[in-house]
């Protein structure tokens, strides 16, 4: 088999792929892992070794002589591309990259044999090596995201299998393919969307536990969250509109917030099941006060400048990147001259877990900025997760002075992990 051609298999048909000291040879190196990712079944095992260039003391040969570990010296002129030894090794950081985008992830880092040299160089050698890989590979990176993913690679670099061993040994797994229903509103085009988001939230509402889970009162974490809405927009207002309202709960806790208060989704089943929750809360002569709404984000069915406050929680990342702004000026719409509009949403930059229905995350920073074309103003945000606002400008400064030196505490405590912003129409 030539390893430099499509491998001569069906796909999905081994459990495993074991590659020794074989890919330093390879020409076409990105080709062959995209075929073992296609010949493995999902969650198939990937077992390499390759010669490691990056050891402490390949690096002090490289400084001195041009050659690396592995190849100490030129070809030699009789051998033809694809019969030289060693010819296209592969550094570590080049193979995590092939291995992410090909549906892989790393399980193990494993050393081989160790020589006294490299343990001799280390000590002498690790805190300057740390200190010009922070500079070059962190502080230099401005992409917050790309700087996050640096990290990780740095974090293997330093590890003594990359650090002292000859040889290093890759376990990675092949992700197992399962369809992200939430890729659908990626695809699908503008026209669709409101379609389509229907379709998905509401079997999303659907395979969602028993009723009975849905008669329970909200956790604490929750009620404490309600509590911060309810301090942050106040009282004495005449209509509210929550919108993406879900069970309801904020909905009927802002009843005592204003005249009245009306709570829409795009999903049917949510909205059935936040009529159910009423029973919950107590609405003693408050029953007219409160009322939901079969309607989308991208289309609110109110005439203009109704509402004297609108209020999303944890709704417009899941809206299709392109519908973000025509939902801010939907809600500007509706909204009366001066009436505020109350986001909250989780932070790109936060280190939030990956979820599949997460299609729009955002910075403080690149909410602002959308907010602003909108034609909104005088931005504010809550301080530490407390109900005094203070200017905006305050979160983004700490967001990019913590992104920028990679510092992942705090991030809550500050009230930058969330996005919270209460905008003005201008």
């Amino acid at each position: 088999v030539d390893l430099n051609e499509p491998l001569p298999f069906r796909s999905a048909s081994f459990d495993g792929v074991n590659l020794t000291e074989v890919i330093e040879h390879i020409e076409h190196q990105a080709q062959l892992v995209r075929e073992v990712g296609r010949v493995l079944k999902d969650g198939g095992v990937f077992v390499l070794s390759t010669p490691n260039v990056l050891n402490v003391f390949s690096r002090i040969r490289f400084l001195f002589t041009g050659f690396l570990r592995g190849r100490v010296r030129p070809v030699h002129y009789t051998h033809k591309p694809g019969e030289a030894h060693n010819v296209y090794l592969i550094h570590f950081y080049e193979l995590y990259y092939l291995l992410f985008h090909y549906g892989f992830k790393i399980e193990e880092l494993r050393k081989t044999q160790v020589k006294f040299a490299a343990i001799f160089f280390t000590p002498f050698l690790y805190p300057l090596m740390w200190l010009f890989s922070l500079v070059a590979v962190i502080h230099a990176e401005k992409d917050a995201v790309q700087r996050r993913e640096n990290w990780r690679i740095l974090k293997y670099l330093f590890r003594p299998a990359l650090l002292l061993s000859d040889n290093f040994v890759v376990k990675a797994k092949k992700a197992r393919h399962t369809e992200n229903p939430y890729h659908s509103i990626l695809k699908a085009d503008r026209g669709e969307r409101n379609a389509v988001y229907r379709e998905v939230y509401s079997e999303h509402h659907k395979s969602e536990p028993s009723e009975a889970r849905h008669l329970r009162p909200p956790n604490p974490r929750r009620r404490k969250r309600i509590a911060l809405f309810q301090a942050l927009m106040g009282r004495g207002h005449g209509k509210i509109l929550e919108v993406g309202c879900g069970s309801g709960d904020l909905t009927y806790s802002l009843r005592d917030s204003a005249e009245r208060v009306t709570g829409v989704d795009v999903s049917s089943t949510a909205l059935g099941r936040a009529r159910m929750r009423k029973s919950l809360w107590s609405m003693e002569g408050d029953d007219n006060k409160v009322e939901f709404l079969h309607m989308s984000a991208l289309s609110l069915g109110f005439a203009s400048s109704i509402f004297d406050y609108v209020v999303s929680t944890s709704m417009v990342e899941h809206l299709h990147p392109d519908d973000f702004e025509p939902h801010l000026r939907e809600v500007w719409r509706v909204l009366k001259p001066g009436g505020r509009y109350l986001v909250w949403c989780p932070n790109r930059l936060g280190h939030h877990e990956d979820r599949g229905g997460h299609l729009n995350m955002l910075s403080y920073e690149e909410t602002v900025e959308k907010m602003g074309h909108a034609g909104f103003a005088n931005f504010k945000s809550a301080l530490c997760n407390r109900p005094r606002l203070v200017d905006v400008r305050f979160k983004i400064i700490l967001e990019r002075a913590f992104s920028r030196l990679g510092i992942k505490i705090l991030w809550s405590h500050l009230g930058l992990r969330n996005i919270c912003v209460v905008a003005t129409k201008a």
